[in-house]
């Protein structure tokens, strides 16, 4: 078994993390952050939400639902089944139902 390298400093792995959310529109895994980070998931999920305020995942999905705004603002006549394309979702409604089951 694979021991993970231990993260450098815990609050520039976590701000690289959230970073990398940001510049990737929210569509990137959390076990790919964690990885990156040299921790195992549960530990950057705790220390990912006691240094941004959310969970990894939530702070994504956000990320992505801001995404999909900036889109549709900078291209109105765009429809929502193609935003939902260009952001990695199935179809309108699944991108729908993610993003009601953030705000739940």
């Amino acid at each position: 078994m694979c021991a993970k390298r231990p993260a450098p400093d815990s609050i520039n792995g976590i701000t690289s993390a959230a970073t990398k959310v940001l510049s990737s529109s929210g569509c990137v895994r959390v076990s790919d952050l964690a990885e990156h980070a040299g921790l195992g998931i549960r530990q950057f999920e705790r220390r990912f939400r006691n240094a941004i305020g959310v969970p990894p995942k939530l702070y994504a999905r956000i990320v992505r639902f801001e995404a999909a705004l900036r889109c549709k603002a900078a291209a109105p006549a765009m429809r929502w089944t193609d935003i939902a394309h260009v952001l990695g979702y199935h179809d309108q409604m699944h991108m729908g139902a993610r993003f009601q089951s953030a705000v739940r």
